[in-house]
């Protein structure tokens, strides 16, 4: 009965101005009944009686989060641990608070100090496998989900920690019934429902992905991320051709439904906006068939809207300054700074610039780290970790004055390419992390490789493209060779083993077909490895009609579980012939083949993603590997196989010219070059 309560208790203080207890059971009632700004006042008047007064503190805390004052609430928390330091409530609070905030260092201690007194609490656990989770840290977090769900197995939140972190993991087969579960215990949580719709998408099933993203709409109808996911959700193993283009349609009227009903006149509404920009990016559109450049840009036109609405003052480009120093600055910013392709290709171009000529700054927007991070860290200038929000993310390279920033790998992750969308630097470039297009107009030039690129390239980047030698990459060499028995008892007797290295989602329904001749004209067995099951199973599924139509025994197409980097690199080197996948073609996988000498047999398309691997069969000449067609795939595959001697030379000749692949210093010196004709534009 707030009403004669909050009378009362104003007596109660008139009546006696030194009484804390009752100004913060005041500010209570009036916090029930809405009456936010003066129930404030009255935690205020509490704690100006009485400071240690950590109850009031923490109330106040409380009401300012819930207003969405967060750094009023962060020194109310605060306050009331400095009078209570082991008080697990604001220890928790205060830890997510910052969690959220993605200050994960500052969060730590909190949450840490949390589960050490109260083990056997589910929140103190749980809250700590979150934070395990937002830094990277995903089986350890995903161990605590698990034994706070053990703890509280009715809450709902805790089934969805270790869910998520099975999908972070790629262990979608885990993630979607953790995730389900969840929803059975939380039906109403839309949050829940979307991260069980990520899950079902990254497993290829599009239609139940679908389903709980529109179930969480239905529960969340203006959450704009939501929003953004639902409408430009693709799929990851397409049923056929018609499929794929029914999926560009709904994902170009898509992109027209987010941006008509985009809402920036609000500070709640352009934060929404920059969240949604900075979570999803549609990985698997340059995975379909085509040509895809008009549609990054519209895509890339939506993600500069939402975050120039968000943080305007970054909207232009800061002027070029005259400099005293001899040296330039050129900043690094990306999330895959740790073991990924991403730093295999592009970490000489950090490490091996001179710098005499060169102040590097690199920011990791990953906490995630390991000895390669550590690495370039020791020898550059500059280097910070990704323990920030993207606003401060970009003051901070706004801040460091560079000449020129170039980003790694948009495209992989939404967070890079909401930055990249920003003005931080007089002139940015972006690598080919992810060989297609950025879309965005903020980013100056494109750096490919002289290999990659077809005559005309230029149509398919919006960006000026800049050809530096060769990959356009400074790959470093495999190492660490292990065991490839496995590999021989996947042969069936007397019989070429065929492997493809490549993501099941690489490989179009087209394809299909493809494989299914090879093996009916060779007798073949071929193997691919396992990406999951749900997308393993889809694809499978799929092509074995093609197998049947052809006549080929199920037996000779084996999905094989992955193996350990050095088993599988000494097994790749046993197969007879390495198929490369079309459209988009292997990077990494391919590089690892051809440093162990494999022959790799691909096609050649019109875009650098599907040009990737006749460029380096190129460069160690042997362009009897390059098809033009899919009949010409086929027919050099089968007579390949039908003279062993020479597959055989060709290995021989691989196996000499492959140190060409690896040879990177005149890639880094013209990188370099290419950074000084920046300066002096």
């Amino acid at each position: 009965n707030f009403g004669p309560a909050i009378e009362r208790y104003r007596k109660a203080t008139e009546l006696r101005v030194d009484f804390p207890q009752a100004q913060n059971n005041l500010a209570i009632a009036l916090k029930a009944t809405g009456q936010m700004d003066s129930a404030a006042a009255a935690f205020a008047a509490a704690l100006d009686t009485k400071p240690d007064y950590a109850e009031a503190a923490y109330n106040l805390a409380l009401l300012h989060e819930a207003k969405g004052a967060s750094g009023p609430a962060e020194k109310a928390y605060r306050q009331a641990l400095d009078v209570k330091p082991d008080w697990l409530e604001p220890l928790g609070n205060l830890g997510n608070l910052l969690r959220r905030e993605r200050r994960l260092a500052e969060a730590e201690p909190f949450l840490q100090r949390a589960m050490s007194l109260r083990s056997d609490d589910a929140t103190a656990v749980g809250n700590l496998a979150l934070l395990r989770i937002d830094q990277g840290r995903l089986l350890e977090g995903r161990t605590l989900a698990q034994r706070a769900v053990s703890l509280a197995p009715h809450a709902g939140q805790w089934w969805e920690a270790a869910g998520t972190a099975a999908r972070l993991m790629k262990d979608f087969d885990s993630a979607v019934p953790l995730l389900k579960r969840a929803a059975e215990l939380s039906p109403r949580d839309a949050a829940l429902w979307y991260e069980l719709g990520l899950a079902h998408e990254a497993s290829a099933d599009d239609a139940e992905a679908r389903g709980a993203l529109a179930r969480a709409l239905e529960l969340a109808p203006r959450w704009e991320r939501l929003r953004w996911s639902e409408a430009l959700l693709l799929p990851r193993i397409p049923g056929d051709d018609a499929g794929i283009e029914d999926a560009l349609r709904r994902f170009d009227a898509g992109i027209a439904r987010i941006d008509e009903g985009l809402r920036l006149e609000s500070p709640e509404e352009r934060a929404a906006a920059l969240d949604a920009a900075s979570s999803v990016i549609p990985f698997n559109l340059h995975y379909l068939p085509g040509d895809h450049t008009s549609l990054q840009c519209r895509f890339a036109n939506l993600v500069a809207k939402a975050m120039r609405a968000a943080l305007p003052e970054y909207a232009a480009a800061p002027p070029v300054r005259p400099r005293t120093d001899r040296r330039m600055r050129v900043g690094f910013v990306g999330s895959h700074l740790r073991e990924h392709v991403v730093e295999r290709f592009f970490a000489a171009f950090i490490t091996d610039l001179d710098p005499g000529s060169f102040e590097r700054w690199v920011w990791s927007a990953s906490d995630a780290r390991d000895a390669r991070t550590e690495s370039i860290a020791a020898n550059v200038e500059h280097f910070a970790r990704g323990e920030s929000t993207l606003e401060k993310l970009a003051a901070d390279i706004r801040a460091a004055d560079l000449d020129v920033l170039v980003y790694l790998d948009v495209g992989l992750d939404a967070r890079i390419g909401a930055l990249a969308a920003l003005r931080l630097a007089p002139i940015q470039a972006a690598c080919c992390g992810h060989p297609a297009t950025t879309g965005l107009d903020s980013i100056d030039h494109f750096l490919s490789g002289k290999l990659l690129e077809p005559p005309g390239a230029q149509v398919q980047y919006r960006e000026k493209l800049a050809r530096l030698p060769q990959l356009g990459s400074a790959p470093r060499a495999p190492a660490g060779l292990g065991d490839g028995r496995w590999a021989d008892a996947l042969r069936l007797e007397g019989k070429p083993l065929l492997m493809c290295l490549q993501n099941l989602a690489k490989l179009p329904p087209s394809f299909d077909d493809v494989l299914a001749t090879i093996l009916a004209r060779t007798g073949a067995r071929l193997v691919l490895f396992d990406r999951g099951g749900g997308t393993s199973a889809r694809w499978r599924k799929r092509v074995d009609r093609a197998l049947s139509t052809h006549g080929v025994s199920p037996d000779r197409l084996r999905i094989e579980p992955l193996h350990h980097y050095g088993d599988f690199l000494a097994g790749i080197a046993r197969a007879d012939l390495i198929l490369d996948s079309p459209g988009f073609s292997g990077g990494a996988t391919s590089l690892d083949a051809l440093a162990m000498g494999a022959a790799v047999l691909c096609f050649e398309g019109a875009s650098a993603r599907a040009r990737q691997t006749s460029a380096m069969l190129r460069m160690v000449e042997v362009p009897e590997l390059i098809a033009g067609s899919a009949r010409d795939y086929v027919e050099r595959a089968a007579a390949l196989l039908a003279e062993p001697h020479r597959i055989e030379t060709l290995r021989t000749n691989i196996r000499e010219r492959a140190n060409r692949l690896f040879e990177t210093a005149p890639v880094v010196e013209a990188f370099a070059d290419f950074l000084r004709s920046c300066r002096n534009a």
